[in-house]
């Protein structure tokens, strides 16, 4: 090698490797050198046929690529001593502007406007979307909770024989109310009944509901009958003289059957006419206003007295038809004696419109002069209209279809009756009436006690704390309801849920033979297993404790018998 020449001659003396690789070289001399190796290597001196490995154009790179070059490589043939160079690519990648290019962008007043706008886009679009999540916290839908029960909801309700009964301390401990029966006349002083002053104010930490029938009474009926000038409509009158032989129409008393005919009209020999009694004493004229004031003094009296609330008689029949027009059949069935009431439609003597306003006064005397009362009715409804005010029922725990009015109980004829009360009734929390029936004492109190509404108990129910701390569960008070019947149709339950509490689920038998449930294959909604909460005194199946967990499957049921299981609801799929 002599100078920055390759002496490819004296491959004689030192052979070249048929492949020769020679790192880099510096970037001044590649031009030069290339030049040499080729004309050395062709055996001639260079005649400008020869190009040039770069061009100066090639070989300009700007200030923003980094060059990279790959390694030099020689390549000889060994027959005639050729040797080839292989130059790899020249390779540029950008890099970006240098710091003193950036300097002179950041004060442009474009980029400097720029980045202003940005800026401020930037947080007016943040504080928007701050402001837009607020408005929909805001404006969403409220998860409210539900409207607290009030004392004659919360239930249960208990009647009592007379003012003589004792409210003890276990009764009080509960939500209670009392329902008292008064034998005296309703429009009678309260010293009428001896002791009820001090009945009432004796337990004046108690919920009291007297019951009271508003549309009879003999305390004015001397002077109608004698046409005293106050008091000649105080009673419905009706007919002309001398004509006792013939009603005025064809009204029937409600005790009238086919063994005994009674009209609801009754002769008076003083006043040679006929007076209104379809329940056989007097019935008042509440289209008098001097009578609808009667009432309502009668019912502050009492509430001056302790009173809470009310359960009022024959309401459906305070008012009858102003014309007097017949009653119409129900149906004309062949050779059947038309002297039974229920055989008539009594669309003239019950449920006339016109009650409406006098028992939205009588509700708001209650509602503004008791901490919350409570007006019932004793009779159930069979329709809604004359008792709702701008869509909203004027009775609290309205009654309809005594579902456990029967001496011989079925599943099904349970869920039909049930499930046609809450419909008729609207949804509107019920009363259930529990009358004295063939199954044992208290059944038919259990199967009642978690049902949506207030069961009115006997007076010798006992109450224990399992089943007071299964009333008082958001599931039980605010609750879904659902009716089953399993087994066949030979057992009726229901279950009472609510987000995020327990469930419970309440099973009756009613038939006279001992029943083995599959609840968790009748009903979906009860898991694998549940825990005993309450069951009656005649259930009797071994191994079943309160507060035992069992299996949902093969579980037992005593006949004539109930019993509370609570558990724990199925995740929502």
């Amino acid at each position: 090698m002599e100078g920055t020449k390759l002496d490819i001659a004296a491959k004689e003396k030192e052979p070249l490797s048929p492949s020769a690789t020679y790192k880099q070289i510096p970037e001044d001399d590649m031009e030069g050198k290339a030049k040499n190796v080729v004309q050395e290597s062709n055996g001639h001196e260079p005649d400008g046929a020869d190009e040039k490995m770069l061009s100066k154009e090639d070989t300009k790179v700007s200030s923003n690529s980094k060059i990279s070059l790959t390694e030099v490589k020689f390549t000889t043939n060994e027959k005639n001593g050729d040797a080839k160079l292989d130059i790899g690519e020249v390779k540029g990648e950008f890099v970006g502007l240098t710091k003193e290019e950036l300097m002179k962008c950041a004060n442009d007043p474009f980029w400097v406007r720029l980045r202003w706008f940005l800026f401020i886009v930037f947080w007016l679009l943040w504080a928007g979307m701050l402001i837009g999540a607020i408005m929909i916290i805001v404006a969403a839908p409220k998860c409210t909770p539900p409207q607290p029960k009030t004392w004659w909801e919360q239930g249960p309700l208990r009647k009592l024989d007379d003012i003589k009964s004792e409210i003890t301390n276990e009764l009080a401990s509960t939500n209670h109310g009392f329902i008292l029966t008064l034998p005296h006349d309703t429009y009678a002083p309260l010293n009428t009944t001896p002791g009820l002053e001090a009945f009432l104010q004796n337990n004046k930490d108690r919920n009291i509901i007297i019951e009271l029938n508003p549309t009879v009474s003999d305390v004015w009926f001397t002077n109608s009958e004698g046409k005293t000038d106050d008091y000649v409509d105080y009673y419905i009158w009706r007919g002309q003289e001398g004509a006792q032989n013939d009603p005025p129409n064809n009204w029937l008393a409600k005790a009238s059957t086919d063994e005994l005919k009674k009209s609801a009209w009754v002769y008076s020999e003083t006043r040679k006419q006929f007076y209104y009694a379809p329940e056989g004493a007097p019935h008042l004229n509440f289209r008098n206003p001097k009578v609808e004031a009667e009432f309502k003094a009668v019912l502050s009296r009492y509430i001056d007295a302790g009173v809470d609330g009310f359960m009022l008689k024959n309401v459906p029949g305070l008012l009858v038809d102003e014309a007097f027009k017949n009653e119409g059949l129900v149906s004309t069935p062949a050779n059947v004696n038309l002297d039974d009431y229920r055989f008539y439609t009594h669309t003239r003597t019950e449920n006339l419109e016109e009650v409406q306003p006098i028992v939205r006064q009588w509700r708001d005397i209650i509602k503004n002069k008791t901490n919350n009362g409570v007006l019932m009715l004793s009779d159930e409804l069979t329709s809604l209209k004359p008792y709702k005010h701008n869509g909203t029922l004027l009775v609290d725990l309205p009654k309809h279809r005594n579902a456990f009015d029967h001496d011989e109980l079925t599943a099904p004829q349970l869920v039909k009756e049930i499930e046609g009360a809450s419909t008729f009734l609207e949804h509107n929390w019920p009363a259930w009436n529990i009358a004295q029936s063939s199954y044992p004492d208290g059944t038919l109190e259990v199967v009642a006690y978690l049902l949506k509404g207030s069961p009115i108990l006997n007076k010798n129910f006992e109450v224990t704390e399992d089943l007071k701390e299964a009333r008082s569960s958001p599931s039980v008070l605010f609750g879904v309801q659902k009716l089953y019947t399993a087994a066949n149709d030979t057992i009726f339950a229901y279950t009472r849920t609510y987000p995020g509490n327990p469930g419970y689920l309440v099973a009756f038998n009613p038939t006279d033979y001992k029943v083995v449930v599959d609840f968790a294959k009748d009903i979906p909604e009860i898991p694998e297993e549940f825990t005993v909460q309450h069951f009656t005194s005649n259930y009797n199946e071994t191994n079943v404790e309160l507060g035992l967990k069992k299996p949902a499957h093969d579980f037992p049921i005593s006949p004539k018998s109930a019993i509370i299981l609570s558990y724990v609801p199925k995740a929502a799929e």
